[in-house]
C-alpha cells in the first residue's frame, strides 16, 4: 500500500481518481531528486498533473510502477477498443 501520496497542484488530490487512460507516464523519482522524505518514491504524470506515491521499500516501488504500467496499458486498449467499436 502507499503510505503517502501528494498532488502538486492547488486542487485537493482527493477531488477525484487518477483516470488510468489519461495516464502519460509513471517512472521512480530520478536518485538526485530524493531526499529523506522519499527514498522509495515514484511519480505518475497525467496531461495536467503530477502525482508522488512513497512505496514502503524498492522492491515495492517496483512492484507498482510494473503493476500501474500494466493497468495503464490496459485501459487506453480498451478505450481504443471502445472508441473504435462504437464510431
Amino acid at each position: 500500500m502507499f503510505f503517502s501520496s501528494h498532488a502538486f497542484q492547488k486542487d485537493d488530490p482527493d477531488d477525484c481518481p487518477i483516470e488510468l487512460s489519461k495516464v502519460q507516464s509513471v517512472k521512480a523519482v530520478a536518485k538526485k531528486r530524493r531526499d529523506r522524505s522519499l527514498p522509495r518514491a515514484f511519480e505518475i504524470f497525467t496531461d495536467n498533473k503530477t502525482y508522488v506515491f512513497k512505496a514502503k521499500d524498492e522492491k515495492n516501488a517496483e512492484e507498482w510502477l510494473q503493476c500501474i504500467n500494466v493497468a495503464v496499458a490496459q485501459a487506453k486498449e480498451r478505450e481504443s477498443r471502445e472508441v473504435t467499436t462504437y464510431l
